[in-house]
């Protein structure tokens, strides 16, 4: 077992987790240990019943997930079960990183307009499933969407989802420390923390869309505390630069798909009631996906007709790395 990297919590100077890469039942999986101050507070960090027995729930809960595009949790162990100092998650591993570090190295399972569709879609059906099972994520963001393979074809998940009301609480509580985080927040989660609803993820997964978009970090250059209050303004608040407007102070990148921009825009309304659902995000994505197919390849009784998610292609488990310098191959089932 080795360490993997480190993830950085609240504040900018305190680790929020180690990650490891370790073995189990011969597979390779991701062992997170988490911060012990993200969950208890006793002087000798040590937890309440009750917020062991939250633990212990909501440990049950994130093992029976399912989804092909959430990433698996394996199990929780809990302090005092074994020789950890704190709750650590064991998960499948992803191979390829985050959404985030494909982004900056100019990965091909992020380049090309189909390859961003698949991504996006993916990742909405992720939350779609989540949404389903009552899970707002609160910290949705390309670097909590990880890559891997399956049949050498690329498959995005959702990560770092759930993990106690207590994370979740101490997350909203710390919000203006969130540095890291921040580009990703609803306005909402600033200034009504309490009365949030799942609409919060829909927010932050528009602000994915425009990072596939623009291959670049929300907000580059602006001070921190300028964008904590320019989001939050009253209608509207800051918003990235579209990526094609005249604004935009780098080359021009046309939309990756016709009903892209349009499609972000909604998820990051200042109104959550406006925004869309991610039943709706991941139909819309579909009809973009056949779009960008070529005219013999799209069946005509799908194009612009209104598909359920329970139609849509689902892809397994990654099976394995892939060898080196395999491309990653996009055939999804629009």
């Amino acid at each position: 077992m080795f360490l993997c990297g480190d993830l950085t919590g609240a504040d900018t100077e305190t680790i929020a987790a180690q990650v490891y890469l370790g073995r189990w039942h011969s597979s390779e999986v991701a062992i997170k240990c988490l911060n012990p101050s993200l969950f208890f507070s006793g002087s000798d960090g040590s937890a309440s019943k009750a917020a062991m027995a939250d633990l212990m729930r909501e440990a049950d809960l994130l093992a029976s997930l399912r989804h092909p595009n959430v990433v698996w949790v394996y199990g929780v162990v809990l302090p005092k079960m074994v020789r950890f100092p704190s709750c650590t998650v064991v998960t499948e591993f992803m191979s390829q990183g985050s959404v985030k570090q494909a982004l900056a190295r100019k990965s091909d399972v992020v380049s090309g307009n189909m390859h961003r569709v698949v991504v996006a879609m993916d990742a909405a059906k992720g939350m779609e499933y989540l949404h389903q099972k009552s899970i707002v994520h609160f910290d949705l963001k390309s670097a909590n969407l990880l890559l891997g393979y399956r049949d050498r074809r690329a498959v995005c998940k959702v990560s770092d989802f759930g993990l106690s009301k207590q994370k979740r609480d101490t997350y909203v509580s710390n919000v203006t420390s969130q540095r890291g985080t921040l580009p990703w927040i609803a306005p909402e989660i600033i200034k009504t923390p309490h009365t949030v609803t799942e609409k919060v993820d829909v927010y932050s997964f528009g602000v994915v869309l425009w990072e596939l978009w623009s291959g670049r970090e929300p907000y580059e250059g602006l001070n921190y505390h300028a964008l904590l209050h320019q989001i939050t303004l009253t209608g509207g608040g800051l918003r990235p630069t579209l990526p094609n407007s005249p604004k935009w102070e780098y080359e021009p990148v046309p939309e990756p798909a016709p009903g892209w921009c349009s499609l972000m825009e909604r998820c990051w309304q200042e109104v959550p009631e406006k925004r869309p659902s991610f039943a709706e995000i991941v139909r819309e994505l579909k009809v973009m996906g056949q779009a960008l197919r070529p005219p013999r390849m799209r069946p005509r009784s799908l194009v612009g007709a209104s598909v359920s998610s329970s139609e849509l292609d689902a892809r397994g488990i990654p099976s394995g790395r892939p060898g080196m310098g395999s491309p990653a191959k996009v055939q999804p089932s629009f």
